[in-house]
């Protein structure tokens, strides 16, 4: 995404752009692919959730929420239903000459019809500050907004990181019921993410940490711990590793449920932003330097691609420049 309401699409494969998605009025904020990859939805301080048709750039649906700005987006499982979190901070309530003890909210559409199926309270502020008019207070600028959504593979759960410290987790099969709260990630929640067979929920935030929650019960354990806030967390395909994106640049993974450290990747030189491992187990993190990369944590297949690239000649001399103590290089296959 771009800061002028643009969003870029890549060549996966081969880093390459493979087109601009058409500029969409005010800035965008957050974008999400459907399951099957063929639509894309894009949200942003214009109040407008908008998909569009992947293969052609077209609107295929939308969704306004006036006055509000959406920070995040998700697809369920199955594609047919679309979260969006409302980005609503303490300072914008008071200027808008609003209630401080702000209720935040998740809104819940038909992706198909892009029509409100519910509004998913986050609940209260926990301190519920009496401030009156808006002044630089620190505590002004956090609410209980949506840091990102994660469904449950199988749909029937929804969670939300929130800026207020707390995660919110729903049950869909009844959205009316008020979310239940877990508390583990500091002042600030960042981002979750659940392992393929929806059994460990991971979040993370401003305590550095990963932490694992058991479900259904809620039993939180640390795994791992960063030096700085970590902004993102992802399971690889078949949930033995988990990955981190910190502030600190580094992209750190580990094994699950041990949390034994695998990779620590510095290559970014900016602080990151957001990590995925796509459906093959290709790692991939986004910087705030706007950089996207790649990487391949599977040892045969990644000694293939640089065989691809290099002869055997070049692959030993370049082998042998990283240092003495790797010893041989890796032979290409056939």
């Amino acid at each position: 995404m771009t800061g002028d309401g643009g969003v870029w699409l890549w060549n996966r494969v081969t880093g390459e752009p493979a087109r601009r998605i058409p500029d969409e009025p005010g800035r965008r904020s957050d974008a999400a692919f459907s399951p099957d990859g063929t639509r894309l939805a894009t949200v942003g301080d214009d109040g407008t959730v908008r998909v569009r048709d992947v293969a052609t750039g077209a609107v295929v649906g939308e969704f306004t929420s006036p006055d509000t700005e959406l920070g995040t987006v998700a697809f369920s499982p199955d594609g047919t239903r679309l979260a969006v979190g409302t980005d609503i901070t303490l300072d914008t309530l008071i200027a808008a000459g609003r209630v401080v003890n702000h209720e935040g909210e998740v809104l819940l559409l038909d992706a198909t019809r892009m029509a409100l199926l519910h509004r998913l309270p986050t609940g209260s502020l926990p301190e519920n500050p009496q401030v009156t008019d808006n002044d630089a207070d620190d505590d002004t600028d956090s609410s209980n907004t949506a840091s990102a959504l994660a469904f449950r593979p199988d749909g029937r759960a929804l969670v939300a990181p929130l800026s207020a410290g707390r995660v919110a987790v729903w049950d869909l099969a009844d959205p009316a019921v008020p979310p239940r709260m877990l508390d583990g990630n500091g002042e600030l929640a960042t981002d979750a993410a659940f392992t393929p067979d929806g059994s460990v929920l991971a979040t993370t935030g401003a305590d550095r940490s990963v932490q694992l929650w058991s479900l259904p019960d809620d039993r939180p354990r640390a795994i791992a711990r960063g030096v700085t806030p970590t902004r993102a967390v992802a399971f690889s395909p078949d949930g033995a590793l988990v990955a981190t994106a910190s502030q600190d640049e580094l992209l750190r993974v580990w094994t699950m449920p041990d949390g034994q450290p695998v990779a620590v990747i510095d290559r970014h030189g900016d602080a990151l932003n957001d990590v995925a491992f796509d459906d093959t187990g290709r790692l991939i993190s986004a910087g705030a330097d706007g950089s996207v990369m790649v990487w391949d944590l599977d040892p045969d297949r990644a000694v293939a691609t640089v065989c691809h690239i290099l002869d055997p000649a070049t692959l030993d001399e370049s082998w042998r420049a990283l240092g003495p103590d790797l010893g041989d290089a890796p032979r290409c296959p056939g």
